[in-house]
């Protein structure tokens, strides 16, 4: 590998984790609108629409309550010990025995794709500098809009900034696929008490035929795994419109779990949500859609991904 880039293995990298508290200052820094209500922290997805400020942070039945006087929708995780309260559920993928996670107990399918990504000349290495973003990131994130439709480019300079801040900030983990001084893809994660959310995965599209997609899945969890600091690894809220993204994502270790809540809406909102968004309110409430097979194929399953990766209420 040229010096230009010269970065750790990914074995190298060392995991900072998070508390709660320290997340909501984290994200309350960039903008976010954050709440502390009964000691739990609230951040405003939408306007009136409040969620726990992570996913998996489990509270108590009194520590649920309306965030905020204006709101028209919350959900918490409930602790599994108080489940007979909940009212709903949060469909998540999630790797639940973190210390097991081996490549020895994935299937067949996924562990011939990382044989063949081992014989191809790709590194993925731990990004700890942001020359590579600011040289090649924002081609590979332009790349992946393509495909996906999901949105607008941001402008050069805020993607960058947001690069820097992403490798920067000890608390993330940045992760790369590089054939030597090429950026193929990467990920960006991090860990809130024992929390893992694989937040960001942008894979360029020559990077496919290499299953670069599926080694940097598999090396993010088990980065967590040697780190001994996670206790459940998230890949997203559930997709039943994508079959074949809950395939995938099966075939890598992550399992459909419909983890207990606390959630309410506004009875004409929610009426309205459930009829004219099935999947948006699944997504939000637990209760699930009717069926849709689209026949999606594997390769666009890791398309997909990408989509999914960062929206909360996708739509």
């Amino acid at each position: 590998m040229s010096p230009h880039y010269d970065y750790p293995d990914s074995s190298k990298a060392v995991i900072v984790p998070l508390s709660e508290e320290q997340l909501a200052r984290r994200v309350a820094s960039e903008g976010g609108k954050v709440r502390m209500v009964r000691g739990r922290y609230w951040l405003e997805v939408l306007p009136g629409l409040y969620d726990g400020i992570h996913w998996l942070s489990r509270h108590t039945v009194e520590e649920v309550s309306k965030p905020a006087l204006l709101c028209w929708g919350y959900r918490a995780a409930l602790h599994n010990a108080e489940s007979l309260d909940a009212n709903g559920a949060l469909p998540m993928h999630l790797i639940t025995d973190v210390e097991a996670y081996d490549i020895s107990g994935l299937p067949s399918r996924t562990r011939r794709e990382l044989r063949q990504f081992q014989r191809h000349d790709v590194r993925i290495v731990h990004v700890n500098s942001p020359e590579v973003f600011r040289d090649q990131g924002y081609e590979v994130m332009c790349s992946w809009l393509a495909r996906t439709r999901h949105r607008a480019a941001a402008p050069v300079k805020r993607y960058v900034a947001d690069a820097e801040r992403n490798v920067l900030d000890p608390t993330r983990l940045v992760l790369a696929g590089m054939a030597g001084d090429k950026l193929l893809g990467y990920s960006t994660s991090w860990v809130v008490e024992g929390s893992v959310y694989i937040w960001e995965f942008h894979v360029s599209p020559e990077a496919f035929p290499l299953h670069l997609s599926t080694a940097l899945w598999v090396e993010t969890a088990q980065v967590y795994r040697r780190s001994g600091l996670a206790r459940e690894i998230c890949a997203g809220l559930a997709m039943p419109e994508k079959e074949g993204l809950t395939s995938y994502k099966n075939r890598l270790g992550f399992q459909l779990i419909r983890i207990p809540t606390r959630v309410w809406l506004l009875r004409l909102l929610s009426r309205y949500i459930r009829s004219r968004h099935p999947y948006q309110y699944y997504r939000f409430t637990g209760e699930e859609p009717c069926r849709v097979t689209n026949g999606r194929s594997s390769a666009q399953s890791e398309v997909d991904q990408d989509d999914e990766s960062r929206q909360v209420y996708n739509g």
